[in-house]
């Protein structure tokens, strides 16, 4: 599957005392996403089923200031890839996920808090295994 949008979200009407003014963009609001997710499910006998799922996120850039000269002006795109698999079995399910998969580390906020400028990047890859009971 596949989704995707393209986003143009602008201030229509500035607040007294405040840097948001008309026809500036919206904080935090990418210009652009995509998704594309491929699913996989078989069932192997009446009590076992396995599946696969992978889904990549593109999310565009957005900005994190009304403040031209802010570091945290325009914040920059990334893409994230994950992937899980696994085995189901009478209520049971084990599962080995990937959870960004290229372990993209862009720096998507750039903060200043307390004075003091941060970097915050998306999540670094996580490698992990999940078990479920279905009741």
């Amino acid at each position: 599957s596949a989704t995707g949008g393209i986003t143009d979200a602008k201030i229509t009407k500035g607040a007294t005392g405040s840097t948001a003014v008309a026809g500036r963009k919206v904080l935090g609001v990418p210009n652009k996403t995509l998704t594309l997710a491929m699913a996989y499910d078989r069932e192997v006998t009446p009590d076992v089923a396995v599946h696969a799922n992978m889904n990549w996120a593109y999310t565009g850039k957005s900005h994190g200031s009304f403040n031209l000269a802010d570091t945290d002006y325009v914040r920059q795109d990334y893409w994230v890839g994950n992937v899980d698999v696994g085995v189901d079995y009478q209520g049971f399910g084990l599962s080995l996920f990937v959870k960004n998969i290229a372990d993209d580390r862009t720096v998507i906020q750039k903060p200043s808090v307390l004075f003091v400028r941060q970097g915050l990047t998306v999540q670094p890859r996580t490698i992990g295994v999940s078990l479920r009971k279905s009741f």
